[in-house]
């Protein structure tokens, strides 16, 4: 046996996980919580889920089970396994709890994942013997969902995949006895999705054979992805932990069979991954399935997991090696590398930036995926704690061999054009630098210097400098690529003219590479810093002036070159500075409402580039810091520019952080100076309150200000050396500034201050600790630590933590600046309103209210971390019910995060807060005030207070935004030093990051937390008010903060909706009663406001605040107001969606809940029971209250629906809300369901359709009731009438022999309805549910307590002329779309409903309101007469046996007038063969199949559209019995469409003979159990029986009969009624719709057979679609994945196609098609004997007398070559094309040989070419000898000399990249032949460049008159 899954390391890793959590909480500056309290709070969470569970509260449950334990993450403390295990276990059955709402599931889900999966990771935490989960309840629900309308099958899926691997191993058998039956012909990708959710990976022998069979027998992509899924999991987890050797294969844990199957589909046969062909008609299940894994990651995962030492090895194929001297073996001594191998070679042509296509893009996302995996595994295998066997761990060889192989082709793709094509390059490059930096790093370094020295191509450029930003820590760590560090200066200095305005995306890859240089270097120089030695220092260039770009075998001699090189560092810094700040001074002006310079690209150009600075002036030495700071001095004392402001201080903000004291020295006095003088000349004195206009007079201020801001930054105790001045300067700004530019800087200032004196953040972001650093200044070979990683324990981050000194600054100014400028803002709202004139108005609508109340909210927004905020509660508090448990409401707990004060008894923290509670009644008075004032021009200070509120509110820790911003940044840069998982060491300022963001995490939940005072909830009201305001900006603003309070949990959420709710009925009626009043703009801003979010969602969800929701919208009917109405409408379609689900009041019990809070209390054996009986306390107070609010909401609902005054808009909306808050196990109103009744005859043809909507679901719900017996199947609708019965069939013949049988009232045969019974029965028989036909003429009795609602629906029917109404509506003419003429399912169920709810009750009542529609040819009534007949024969499955013999012979009496009378207008007639045998036993509708086969049929009919309505009657049947396995008379049906293949309706026969051929194929194979099935899959070669030729005979004589008829053709203009073409049409577009699906395989042997008559149709020319046909049948067979039985016998046939046929059409297409099948099965191709036949095909296409037929076959050639062991031949080629040449002079043209040789001469040149082409981008010893020996043919006349030279522009092209290299290989006389076969036989001259670092392939050649 297999061991079991093991998730890491098993118990060793609990401690390498807890030691790197407990790494993380060291990195932060403070104390955090204990693992005691910790342990504690666990405790206490899982207490109160457990009491919230007993107490079925499933808001509690989540907020306690998964939020609670989202926050107690914030910990960062590790969990025993013990407890993991009991906490999945237990959310694992919760989400199991029948009628969970979805968003519940899934959060349970997450919760799951979350326990039970390393973070960032994706391995699981518990092992498989740990923790056993019951597969079984899952599946049940699955199974009885998945063909249902439900849509919570997506998440129970999600389930099942993530808790998989805990599912027994023993149980997999089971597993596949269950799920098997659900296979046929139209599911395999259904089943293949359901087993990689299901199965476990740890026993890939359980399933592989049937997996590997299941690919062999159906053509669908997506069922082998999902199967390649799981085997690729099983792959990695054997090779990784598996200690049994006889569980490995000849390649890892598979066969040599069947490895090269699943490399052969894996690698050639999902090309390219973007493109998914659903075959499978199961779209919609699809649909609830959760898609398959990144193919890329499965493919890889599959090949890398395979590799290890498992045969001889060899090395990588030399090009330039002679014939015969290739070793045997394989590459590295791996099969799976060298099948890896074949596939790259075979398709390196497509990664050269010219052929650039999708396919493109899938081979760099596959060799990104194959870089990653191989690392993953690279790096695990060298740790420690590994658990592969040395055995079959990689090699260092198979590294290289890897590395290698994918060089050359990424190394081109980088230069794509494609986005997505060369950023997946890049990653591949990444990772092959790190993987094997001496392969890679020489040959890309070529590469980059051409790409930044070149002038003329800007997009080569961009792209090397995009690619040396992923390759910067090989180039800069000596540890990882000794030699790089010579090339850091020289290409930094070479990508400086990257910095370019006019090219935005250039700089943005120039910043990248220079942030991802500089990360980890320090800016300093090393020259002096001791004595250099006498070692010489090594220069770039050789003595042939190359470029040396690999590593001196003298490592000191390069080292020396490293330290000189570092002298250049200042002046670099200085030019890339002055070209950034060149670059801001020449942006464009600040323009728009968010003052942007320039768009998006300008933006991100700017980001950029504020990230390279901010790295750069991080890493600078003191002495360059310093050079710097006086340049940036130096630019900010001359110059005062708005347009580069903004930019130019961000870089001063760089320089802020990195040293605040110099940088203060330096520009507060510059800055307290200049603003002084500013001030004094009245800069800023004219008010404003917009930043539209700009006084150019107030530059040079607001560059002051801007610059103080920006040096301030982040200073620390650096400000308090400058405190006093900075204090009064404050203290002056905020009295004298008051424009809104000018006063926003201000308050800017005052928040950097309080932000640098009270919050915690790092201080040193450097790429060494501090001493390290310090050592490095002074040590000439710290350039040895460049690139430098550490671990987290090695890491000493130095923070700013507020000292006592700095919280004393901070108080002081909260009382001399935030105090008064709040006070002058009171003494304004103090004012008494009878003494509020014009000047009090304007002071405090605009200044001095508007500035002072910025300073305020400034200083605030700055105090973020200066208290913890104590007292008050949630605003859960305020929406509290009689039924909630207090005890469950309350907010988990608040983390510790280091605020500044936090001691209630400490005076400094109750000033604090007394200031704080001062603020909010200040704010409170003056949102009062301001409502109160009725003037137009305070809209400003309107904002104003708004932005005050909000910083009061939500600047308390961190804001959401703010913190997810900085964790998005975080997780962007972390990409580029993420090489592998479990990656440890990182740089420096990872971990500076890293800890920043644990903090802000901290702070994060502490501000989620945080409790609300009386002034805060006053506040969130004043808010709430604000969002009716009449003035549209007031109220946006409002509602953004408003939803922003609602996000912060539930319970803000539900105070917010019900507060809004309430202020619109209030606004409503009071605009209604009140006419002089307009309350329009306050209704808007109710319903703008309730509709964010998920506002909706939760207020329809609760059934309390539902019917208040439905009735204030429903209140508003009066409002003639378009914009309100249209807004109503959105608010209300918003709460319908969120109804679509039902949920009951109160969860059912669920015995698996029990169990689990069983096992729980078991390992958290503290419990509340005082907590837990108080909650069971509460069930039954919800239980009544709830269900109370439910019929309220129905009877209130009803009341407006059915009110005469109510408009009929809002009579439909009211029975739309009353229909969606159904709940089956609510009994709805007997006044409703009468209501319901009488809408269905109602005059408004939407209110019909919404009754008869309402009454279906209705009856559902009636159903459901009568046949669960348990609240459990109630929620599941797993209950069944007392007819139903369930058989499990022996086998196939046996369930036919049933489903043939009579069915009598005695003989207790059972009838096989439905199409989803959970079992198809097509390989494997499991339970199939079947009824016993009903012996009474009435119903049963159904549920006793919807009885008075029954009889309610009964008196309406009964009533008089109720369905001569309801006929005459169903005949009417619709007034939208009257040209649509499709059947309405909404019209027959109703139908359908009444004859299944009342049985033949009203059956006589609706034949004689039908009887008038029969013969009436108005095509609406007869549509009305098919719904309503479709109706009746679907609802009476259940009548008696006179109703229903009554039924047929009524029925049959009238059908045949009917179908005679059916026209082109009418033909939705056939529609009733699905009404009457989709989902139903056909023997119910056994008339009918003797009426339809009885019909004559004549297919030389001259009616076209008599043969077409026969025809689609026909196939709709088969369609529709197919899956009941009842096929009369399929046979003769299909002999007849083969008999009749020249008719001229040729669509029509061939869509009805694939119908029933792929109908006739689907009960082939069955097999008794799942044993017997997996050997068969094993011994037998098609166990499925998807390839049996049953139909051969009546191909055979098709293909004899086309082959008779062409002769017969007719000749042009009659040539298309010729009987070969009609049967050719017929033929192929047959087969092409059979190849489409996924049981494709059965038309495989016809296939074979009439492949001759199809290629033949190449010779056609005069009739367009049959070559369409076949040219399009042609494409289809190479592109499906054909099974191995058919490759060769298809190669074979076109092999012999090719050496009969006459026809250079047929044999063009012969010869294209054999290589083409060879390649796309390359790894299936064993016979050594097809080999030399396909060469010598070729060789004959070389000769071929038509020229196209040549040219296919020499790139035909030349692929076959590239990916085969004609490599071995090539020099055996060579000679015999050379010989050829010379044998065959050219004659003159007057010659009667000239035409003959020169044909042979070309295609011997042809091959000479296809040799060359085989080798495309590398140079082998015997090409340039070739290039020479073409040269001699470049002048021959055409076609010889045009091939010869469009090869040399081809050779330009392919070699252009590594002719550095490849001219070494090529002599003086050869570069002279490359140069003719370039540009001809003019004169020509090669250049020489004076700066001769490498040979250039361009040659430049002057071309010659003479």
């Amino acid at each position: 046996m297999p061991p079991s899954f093991v998730s890491l390391e098993g118990p060793g890793f609990d401690h390498e996980h807890a030691h790197q959590l407990a790494v993380r909480l060291q990195l932060l500056p403070y104390e955090t919580e204990s693992e005691q309290r910790a342990d504690e709070l666990l405790d206490t969470f899982i207490t109160k889920t457990i009491a919230a569970t007993n107490a079925k509260d499933i808001d509690s449950i989540v907020q306690w089970g998964v939020e609670a334990m989202q926050e107690w993450s914030v910990l960062r403390r590790s969990m025993t396994r013990s407890k993991r295990a009991a906490i999945v276990k237990f959310f694992y059955q919760m989400t199991l709890v029948p009628g969970l709402k979805r968003k519940h599931m899934r959060s349970f889900v997450k919760c799951i994942r979350q326990v039970s999966f390393l973070e960032g990771d994706g391995r699981r935490l518990l092992d498989s013997h740990e923790l056993t989960l019951d597969w079984r309840p899952l599946w049940n629900r699955i199974k009885g969902e998945i063909h249902s309308e439900t849509t919570s099958t997506a998440q129970l899926i999600e389930l099942a995949w993530t808790c998989k691997e805990y599912f027994p191993v023993q149980e997999i058998p089971n597993m596949l006895q269950e799920m098997i039956p659900l296979l046929n012909p139209e599911t395999p990708s259904l089943v293949a999705a359901i087993f990689s959710s299901f199965l476990p990976t740890s026993q890939p022998r359980a399933f592989l054979p049937l997996f590997l069979q299941l690919a062999e027998s159906f053509n669908s992509i997506l069922m082998w992805m999902y199967l390649l899924e799981v085997i690729a999991e099983s792959t990695e987890r054997y090779m990784i932990f598996s200690k049994d050797k006889t569980e490995f294969k000849d390649v890892g844990i598979f066969t040599s069979s069947e490895w090269q199957l699943l490399v052969s589909k894996t690698l050639s046969e999902l090309m390219p991954f973007d493109t998914v062909v659903r075959t499978d008609r199961q779209g919609s299940l699809l649909s609830k399935l959760r898609k398959p894994q990144y193919q890329p990651d499965a493919i890889a995962m599959l090949v890398i997991y395979s590799m290890s030492v498992d045969g001889p090895a060899r090395s990588t194929p030399d090009p330039g090696a002679k014939e015969g001297t290739t070793k045997s073996g394989y590459l590295g001594g791996s099969k799976a590398l060298d099948s890896l191998a074949t596939f790259m070679m075979s398709k390196e042509i497509l990664f050269h930036p010219s052929q650039s296509s999708s396919v493109t893009r899938s081979l760099t996302a596959m060799t990104e995926a194959f870089a990653r995996r191989f690392i993953y595994r690279w790096t695990e295998e060298a740790s420690n704690s590994c658990t592969t066997p040395q055995e079959r761990r990689l090699t260092k060889e198979m590294k290289k061999a890897f590395t290698e192989l994918l060089c050359t082709p990424i190394l081109m793709a980088i230069f794509s054009k494609d986005g997505d094509t060369a950023s997946r390059a890049r990653s591949t490059l990444r990772s092959l630098a790190y993987l094997e930096p001496d392969v890679i790093m020489p040959q890309f370094l070529e590469r980059a210097y051409n790409g930044l020295e070149a002038i003329n191509e800007t997009h080569r450029t961009t792209a090397v400098l995009h690619a040396m930003a992923e390759v910067a820590l090989p180039l800069v760590s000596e540890k990882i690529w000794f030699g790089g560090q010579k090339h850091v200066m020289p290409l930094l200095e070479l990508c400086l003219p990257g910095i370019d305005l006019n090219d935005p995306a250039k700089t943005v890859a120039t910043a990248s590479f220079v942030s991802n240089v500089l990360m980890t270097v320090p800016v300093m120089s090393l020259v002096g810093k001791a004595d250099s030695g006498d070692v010489p220092m090594s220069p770039l260039l050789d003595t042939m002036g190359e470029m040396v770009v690999g590593p001196s075998e003298d490592r000191e001699a390069e080292r020396t070159l490293v330290v000189e090189s570092t002298a250049n560092f200042e002046d670099w810094v200085q030019a890339f500075m002055d070209r950034c700040i060149s670059l801001y001074e020449t942006l464009p002006e600040e323009g728009g409402r968010s003052k942007r310079t320039g768009g998006k690209q300008e933006e991100a150009m700017l980001s950029s580039l504020r990230e390279a600075t901010d790295i750069i002036c991080t890493q600078l030495s003191d002495d360059i810091f310093d050079a710097l700071l006086g340049r940036i001095y130096d630019f900010a004392s001359t110059n005062t520019k708005l347009n580069s402001m903004k930019a130019f201080c961000q870089l001063l903000r760089r320089m802020a952080r990195t040293q605040p004291k110099k940088t203060l020295d330096k520009f507060v006095p510059l800055c307290v100076r200049q603003i002084r003088t500013e001030l004094e000349h009245g800069a800023a004195s004219i008010p404003t309150t917009t930043t539209l206009d700009i006084v150019h007079s107030d530059t040079a201020l607001l560059w002051s200000l801007s610059l103080l801001q920006a040096s301030l930054a982040e200073s620390g105790t650096a400000l308090l050396h400058h405190k006093e001045t900075l204090l009064d300067l404050v203290k002056l700004l905020v009295d004298k500034v008051k424009s809104e530019r000018a006063y926003s800087l201000t308050g800017s200032i005052i928040k950097t201050m309080f932000y640098a004196l009270t919050a915690v953040y790092p201080s040193n972001r450097k790429a060494f600790n501090a001493e390290e650093w310090a050592r490095a200044a002074n040590d000439r070979n710290s350039h040895r630590h460049w690139g430098k990683f550490y671990e987290g324990h090695e890491v000493k981050v130095q923070w700013h933590v507020p000292t006592e000194v700095e919280v004393a600054f901070a108080l002081q100014m909260l009382q001399e600046i935030t105090i008064p400028a709040m006070l002058i803002v009171e003494r304004l709202i103090d004012v008494p309103a009878s003494e509020r004139d014009k000047i009090w108005r304007n002071d405090f609508v605009s200044n001095p209210s508007y500035l002072h109340l910025n300073a305020v909210t400034s200083s605030w927004r700055g105090l973020d971390t200066l208290i913890s905020l104590n007292g008050g509660d949630s605003l859960s508090e305020a929406v509290r019910k009689e039924y909630d448990v207090p005890e469950l409401q309350q907010h988990p707990f608040l983390p510790l995060a280091s605020l500044c004060l936090t001691d209630p008894k400490d005076s400094r923290y109750q000033t604090v807060i007394r200031y704080r509670e001062q603020l909010g009644k200040v704010l409170h008075s003056a949102a009062v005030s301001l409502r109160a004032e009725k003037t137009e021009d305070h809209t400003d200070a309107f904002l104003a207070l708004i932005t005050a509120i909000d910083t009061y509110l939500f600047h308390h820790g961190i804001k959401d935004d703010t913190a997810r911003r900085k964790r998005s940044l975080f997780d962007t840069g972390r990409r580029n030093w993420v090489f592998c998982r479990r990656q440890y060491d990182m740089p420096r300022n990872y971990w500076t990051k890293f800890a920043e963001c644990d903090h802000n995490y901290r702070l994060q939940h502490l501000a989620r937390c945080r409790p609300y005072t009386d002034i805060d909830k006053a506040l969130v009201l004043e808010v709430l008010e604000l969002c009716r305001s009449p003035y549209v900006k007031v109220r946006k603003t409002a509602q953004n903060l408003a939803q922003a309070i609602a996000g912060v949990s539930d319970s803000h959420s539900e105070y917010v909706v019900t507060r809004m709710i309430d202020f619109l009925r209030s606004d409503s009626r009071i605009d209604r009663a009140d006419k002089a009043l307009d309350f329009s703009d306050r209704i808007k801003g109710d319903l703008h406001t309730i509709r964010s979010g998920t506002l909706p969602s939760l207020a329809v969800n609760n059934p309390i605040l539902c019917k208040q929701f439905f009735i204030s919208l429903l209140d508003l009917q009066y409002h003639d107001k378009n914009s309100i109405q249209n807004l109503m409408s959105t608010v209300f379609d918003l709460g319908i969606h969120a109804l679509r689900q039902e949920a009951p009041i109160i969860l059912p019990d669920d015995t698996g809940v029990v169990q689990a809070i069983k096992d729980l209390a078991g390992v958290f054996p503290t419990r509340d029971r005082n907590l837990e009986k108080l909650a069971q306390d509460k069930l039954s107070i919800r239980f009544f209250q709830l269900n109370g609010a439910i019929q309220s909401s129905f009877l209130e609902i009803l009341d407006i629906a059915q009110s005469p005054t109510t408009h009929w808009k809002y009579a439909q909306m009211a029975l739309n809300a009353l229909t969606h808050m159904r709940s089956r196990e609510i009994i709805p109103p007997a006044a409703y369901v009468r209501y319901l009744t009488n809408c269905t005859v109602h005059t408004h043809p939407t209110i019909r359709s919404g009754g008869r909507n309402g009454l279906d679901m209705v009856f559902y719900h009636v159903q459901i009731r009568t046949y669960c017996n348990s609240p459990q199947a109630l929620w599941t609708s797993d209950g069944h009438c007392n007819l139903h019965r369930k058989v499990r069939p022996v086998n196939t013949n046996d369930f036919v022999e049933r489903a043939n049988r009579e069915v009598t009232t005695t003989n207790g045969e059972l009838y096989f309805d439905g199409t989803h019974t959970y079992c198809y029965g097509w390989v494997l028989w499991g339970d199939v549910y079947g009824h016993l036909p009903h012996t009474s003429e009435s119903m049963w009795d159904w549920d006793s307590a919807s009885q008075p609602m029954l009889n309610e629906v009964r008196e309406v029917l009964q009533s008089e002329g109720y369905f001569t109404k309801l006929v005459k509506y169903y005949a009417e003419e619709p007034n939208v779309d009257p040209a649509s003429l499709d059947t309405r399912d909404d019209c027959v169920r109703w139908i359908h409903r009444i004859c299944e709810m009342y049985g033949s009750e009203f059956f006589e009542a609706i034949c004689e309101a039908v009887e008038p529609l029969w013969t009436d040819e108005n095509r609406f009534k007869q549509r009305a007469c098919l719904e309503i007949v479709s109706g009746v024969i679907s609802g009476s499955k259940h009548w008696g046996p006179e109703a229903t013999e009554a039924l047929w012979k009524w029925f049959m009496a009238r059908w045949p007038a009917i179908y005679q009378n059916i026209k082109p207008d009418t033909l939705f007639w056939e529609s009733i063969i699905s009404w009457c045998f989709t989902g139903r036993d056909p023997r119910r509708s056994q008339p009918m199949i003797d009426w339809l086969f009885a019909l004559d049929w004549d297919l030389a009919n001259d009616s076209a559209f008599t043969l077409r309505k026969q025809l689609r009657f026909m196939a709709n049947f088969y369609h529709a019995v197919a899956p009941r396995y009842y096929l009369p008379q399929a046979e003769r049906m299909l002999n007849i469409m083969f008999q009749n293949m020249q008719t001229p309706f040729e669509v029509v026969v061939a869509t009805c003979v694939l119908s029933i051929l792929t109908d006739l194929a689907q009960w082939r194979p069955c097999y008794r159990n799942i044993n017997e099935l997996m050997q068969a899959c094993i011994k037998l070669d098609d166990p499925f029986e998807t390839r049996k030729a049953t139909f051969a005979l009546q191909f055979e004589t098709a293909a004899k009969d086309m082959a008779k008829w062409r002769k017969e053709r007719l000749a042009p203009p009659h040539a298309l009624q010729s009987d070969f073409d009609r049967a050719a049409a017929t033929v192929m577009q047959m087969m092409m719709g059979g190849i489409s699906i996924s049981s494709a395989y059965i038309f495989m042997p016809y296939l074979d057979i009439l492949l001759p008559e199809l290629i033949g149709i190449a010779e056609i020319t005069d009739n367009p679609m049959l070559n369409a046909l076949s040219t399009g049948l042609t494409r289809m067979v190479l592109s499906i994945s054909l099974p191995t039985l058919y490759i060769r016998p298809l190669f074979r046939s076109l092999v012999v196609m090719f050496q009969t046929s006459p026809s250079w059409r047929v044999r063009q297409r012969a010869s294209s098609m054999i290589p083409a099948i060879f390649l796309r099965y390359l790894e299936r191709w064993s016979d050594a004997d097809d080999v030399p036949q396909m060469l010598e095909v070729m060789l004959k296409s070389l000769e071929d007398a038509n020229v196209e037929v040549r040219q296919t076959a020499s790139v035909n050639l030349a692929l076959v070559i590239r990916s085969s062991t004609l490599q071995l031949q090539v020099l055996t080629l060579k000679k015999r094309f050379i010989k050829q040449t010379r044998k065959i002079p050219l004659p003159t043209r007057s010659a009667g040989t000239y035409e003959d040789a020169l044909r042979r001469r070309h295609g011997a040149v042809l091959g000479l070419i296809a040799l060359a082409r085989s080798y495309p981008f590398t140079v082998p010893e015997w090409m340039p000898a070739l290039v020479e020996t073409l040269a001699k043919y470049a002048t021959e006349p055409m076609p010889v000399g045009n091939s010869v030279r469009a090869f040399g522009q081809e050779f330009q092209q392919n070699h252009q990249d590594n002719w550095h290299a490849d001219a070494k290989l090529f002599n003086e006389d050869q570069t002279l032949a490359l140069s003719t076969i370039v540009s001809g036989t003019s004169y020509c001259e090669s250049l020489n460049f004076e700066n001769n670092r490498e040979k250039d392939f361009l040659i430049y050649f002057r071309i010659s008159d003479a």
